[in-house]
């Protein structure tokens, strides 16, 4: 069964397709316009994400270097990993609109974003993503929490399912990682691996067939997910309410009913 969507994506594609093909100059990815307006790259600035990402530049920053500390190698990562590629921009006033100062550097609006998904999953199951041995996402938006996760140290296998429209630009954010692969399928379990499910508001987005299939496929032992509890006509809330895990709202997230993160 081929990767499916419901119709609030299929003039996206259509239209990522056309703009996409005509940019004369793909490492500029991030000016165009439909890119821009997709819900997964990361436009707006939520202060909540922000300020989450401040308390972990202190802490990070506290504990560098300290003996016996598991996290004392990890400010130098997280500052590489929390500063935008200022080359995907051609518009220098893009790139200024998207980002901010954070102690000594410049981040963005996507990678607050992606060090709060990071985080809270450590802070709320205990789990370092960088002990797994393999990660599924599904709707890999623009690349940004794949390259994350990456920067931050995960050397395993990752693997993106979604859209072929939409890895066209996951490709170019990613070309410098050799652990990454793209599939349009569902992903089957592996069961020598230690596989962490990743998917970011994408799965709560899927038709419902195309969500059986891939949860049945992968069977998820482990996963950081984030859903919205309306989209179209699917009552979201009540298909995941038998997911185990720990729960969190995202309060400052508010369209299709409000957000919560689901964590095992």
């Amino acid at each position: 069964m081929a990767l499916e969507t419901n119709k609030t994506y299929d003039d996206l594609m259509v239209k990522l397709k056309v703009e996409f093909n005509d940019l004369k100059d793909k490492r500029c990815w991030r000016d165009v316009n439909i890119i821009q307006k997709m819900p997964f790259f990361e436009t707006k600035f939520h202060p909540e994400y922000f300020g989450y990402a401040a308390e972990i530049y202190w802490w990070l920053k506290g504990v560098r270097g300290k003996k016996n500390n598991k996290f004392k190698n990890d400010f130098d990562k997280w500052c590489m990993a929390m500063t935008p590629d200022a080359s995907a921009f051609a518009n220098i006033l893009n790139y200024k609109k998207f980002t901010w100062p954070l102690g000594d550097l410049l981040t963005s609006t996507w990678m607050i974003k992606s060090n709060h998904h990071y985080y809270r999953y450590f802070t709320l199951t205990g789990k370092d993503i960088n002990d797994f041995d393999k990660i599924v996402e599904v709707g890999g938006g623009c690349g940004d929490m794949c390259k994350f996760i990456n920067l931050m140290g995960f050397k395993g296998e990752y693997v993106i399912v979604d859209l072929p429209q939409v890895q066209e630009i996951q490709k170019r954010n990613l070309r410098d990682f050799n652990n990454v692969s793209w599939t349009t399928k569902a992903v089957k379990k592996d069961s020598k691996k230690k596989t962490l499910f990743i998917s970011t508001w994408a799965l709560s987005e899927l038709t419902l067939a195309w969500r059986e299939e891939l949860v049945d496929a992968l069977k998820p032992d482990n996963y950081l997910i984030t859903y919205q509890r309306e989209f179209e006509d699917i009552d979201n809330e009540q298909w995941f309410s038998g997911w185990e895990g720990y729960r969190e709202e995202l309060p400052w997230i508010t369209w299709d009913g409000g957000s919560s993160y689901i964590m095992k």
